[in-house]
């Protein structure tokens, strides 16, 4: 059994190939999002060298490299302001799953400001922020803010001060482009100027072909899929919006099934049959998660 354990990994990938399909792994160099990071890049630092208030929104579909190119622009920014490091802070926090409570104990605690994620109110956590960035600037990027649009109307005051006062500002990273037709406070409407806005746009067939072509390269053991079976994939994802958080969990189910039934190639024919296994697996897994009430309201529909 040891044995076998310990080879479970082995026989598809390269050495580490499994973290190059993760989202951990951020590219050095990605492919046709530079234009974007240097944008991203040139309104950070302009925000902190001048320590000026206000807004950045990032917006496009899911896997279109937002994260990723903020990431990048911010590791950029710190470089070519390393010599002032002292005097400001960029603080990246993603709100998928949390609470506006738990986002603000998260960019509180990264100021070392300790505090907890529940018992304490909304503008205790402002006030804590706040009084930090009176002594340093402070750039915060909220990445999947579209998760606290419907759980806490309160987000709207956290906008306001994160974008109206002295020595703080926000990047908002959203998968939605009508994000302001939520916001009803018309003051953080002012605050959120489109004119300030970096726009990702979905990858294309062949944009996709070369993103995963290198993951791929970078991944797995030479030969073991066929150009032709990259291109199925990237069409594929190019036709779903250009997801490519999808493209890389298709690759991990052909390394999965790879090593389940000892494939040593995966070629156009093999690609599209992981392809609706994967579909169907992610359809099933949307079903699974539906409230008993969602189910037999689908059921009656169907019926």
């Amino acid at each position: 059994i040891k044995a076998e354990i310990a080879s479970s990994t082995g026989c598809v990938y390269k050495s580490n190939g499994l973290m190059y399909l993760t989202e951990k792994y951020i590219p050095p160099n990605p492919k046709h999002r530079a234009e974007e990071i240097k944008q991203i890049g040139r309104e950070i630092k302009k925000f902190v060298e001048n320590g000026i208030p206000g807004s950045l929104l990032v917006c496009g579909n899911t896997g279109t490299g937002k994260t990723m190119s903020f990431k990048i622009s911010e590791k950029l920014v710190n470089e070519i302001l390393k010599d002032f490091s002292d005097t400001y802070s960029i603080i990246y926090v993603s709100a998928k799953g949390s609470k506006l409570s738990t986002v603000l104990s998260e960019i509180a605690n990264s100021l070392n400001l300790c505090m907890p994620p529940r018992g304490i109110s909304i503008k205790e956590y402002i006030n804590a922020i706040l009084s930090f960035s009176r002594n340093k600037y402070l750039h915060i990027c909220i990445d999947e803010f579209d998760s606290l649009l419907y759980k806490d109307s309160k987000f709207e005051d956290v906008l306001y001060h994160f974008t109206r006062s002295e020595n703080i500002s926000v990047t908002i990273i959203t998968n939605r482009l009508d994000l302001a037709r939520d916001i009803e406070d018309s003051r953080v409407l002012s605050s959120l100027s489109l004119t300030n806005l970096v726009y990702f746009r979905s990858y294309t067939v062949e944009q996709c072909y070369d993103i995963l072509k290198d993951r791929i390269e970078l991944a797995f053991i030479d030969g073991f899929f066929s150009d032709d079976a990259i291109k199925v994939l990237a069409s594929h994802i190019a036709s779903e919006g250009g997801d490519i958080r999808r493209g890389l969990e298709i690759l991990r189910l052909c390394g999965t099934l790879a090593e389940k039934h000892g494939w040593k190639t995966i070629d156009a024919e093999r690609i599209k049959e992981i392809i609706t296994k994967y579909e169907l697996q992610k359809d099933l897994n949307i079903l699974l998660q539906l409230s008993i009430a969602e189910k037999l309201i689908l059921c009656s529909i169907y019926t």
